[in-house]
């Protein structure tokens, strides 16, 4: 960005769209904002703004719902592509901020493509002037969507199991995702119970506050399980 024409020297980051807890890139794409804006030379903006989807979001109602949900990582490239067409198609955004400027967009990973088509797409139609991706991994093309799975493996690779999910949760420090709830989740009612048992107070607090936010999981599916976290709340 240091050496664009000074008329080309305001540019917006932004990150997957936002609805419900922010995923992993949203948190990378805040925190590269916080660097690269004290960085800057004299006469260069960089503003932050989110893809926020509009609208509530529809509670998870079944084991295939949440499959395809938490499983996401894990599909091949035609599930990926199905996921995208029915969950964007209903989506509503309000991307007026980002019509003629120039947009940095900030992701994680990339494997398929699948999820970067989509956002180019979506601002595209907004009438960005250029767009230009930041990733911290980028997948070969052939390869990604051959072996769409090494996603999966990647975002699991530090936490093998409930033991350590458990010490992660009670011991780390963290800002909750969409992805580690909707993990955490995963365990049935006796397991959830044994994770609540084992943090101190203000880690349940923060973890129902996260459920409630995340707008997933107010339904009939998962009741059971939300009577384990509230009650692990009330105990205190």
């Amino acid at each position: 960005m240091r050496d664009a024409p000074r008329h080309q020297q305001d540019w917006v980051l932004t990150s997957p769209p936002l609805q419900g807890l922010p995923c992993g890139a949203n948190l990378v794409c805040r925190a590269a904002y916080g660097m690269i804006a004290k960085a800057l030379p004299p006469g260069m903006t960089l503003r932050l703004d989110a893809m926020q989807i509009q609208g509530s979001r529809k509670p998870i109602d079944s084991e295939a719902d949440f499959k395809g949900y938490n499983d996401y990582s894990k599909h091949d490239l035609k599930t990926r592509q199905h996921f995208h067409l029915a969950r964007d198609q209903p989506a509503r955004y309000d991307l007026s901020n980002f019509a003629g400027r120039r947009v940095i967009f900030v992701n994680d990973i990339n494997v398929t493509g699948t999820q970067l088509a989509v956002i180019t797409k979506l601002l595209d139609g907004a009438g960005v002037e250029r767009l230009d991706v930041l990733l911290i991994v980028n997948v070969e093309r052939p390869i990604g969507r051959t072996f769409p799975q090494i996603e999966s493996e990647i975002n699991a690779s530090s936490l093998a199991g409930l033991p350590d999910f458990i010490a992660f949760l009670r011991d780390g420090e963290f800002e909750a995702t969409g992805k580690l709830i909707s993990r955490l989740l995963s365990h049935d009612p006796d397991e959830l119970a044994a994770i609540f048992d084992a943090l101190r107070p203000s880690g349940r607090r923060v973890l129902h506050r996260a459920i409630l936010q995340e707008g997933l999981y107010g339904g009939r599916f998962f009741k059971e399980r939300m009577q384990v976290v509230e009650r692990a709340v009330l105990e205190e």
